[in-house]
């Protein structure tokens, strides 16, 4: 299970990414993090979080969790949260590279 929160949010920081403790989730997490740097996105760090990815891992699920930043839930759900807070650039990035990530042997 791959969790995405906040990406593609503008000037967010780096991407945080959480693989969990189980090694199906660090193994998927570490060629996801490879994916994402062979897409110019490079500003990122490993990091515990809480989010909806926590449930699957509880249960014994490999989940993973990507973060833009958590600066981003300042905004989210509000009015602020629209579509010209997002960099479609970099958003496209990120789908292309979990997309290969995911769908590699």
């Amino acid at each position: 299970m791959v969790n995405l929160d906040c990406i593609g949010v503008l000037g967010e920081g780096p991407l945080l990414v959480d693989p969990g403790d189980m090694d199906e989730g660090k193994r998927l997490a570490d060629l996801i993090l490879r994916r994402l740097t062979d897409a110019g996105i490079s500003d990122l760090g490993l990091q515990p979080l809480t989010s909806d990815h926590t449930v699957f891992q509880d249960r014994g699920f490999p989940a993973i969790s990507i973060l833009a930043s958590r600066d981003c839930f300042l905004r989210y759900h509000t009015a602020a949260d629209t579509v010209d807070a997002l960099d479609i650039g970099e958003l496209a990035a990120m789908v292309e590279a979990l997309a290969r990530a995911l769908t590699e042997p």
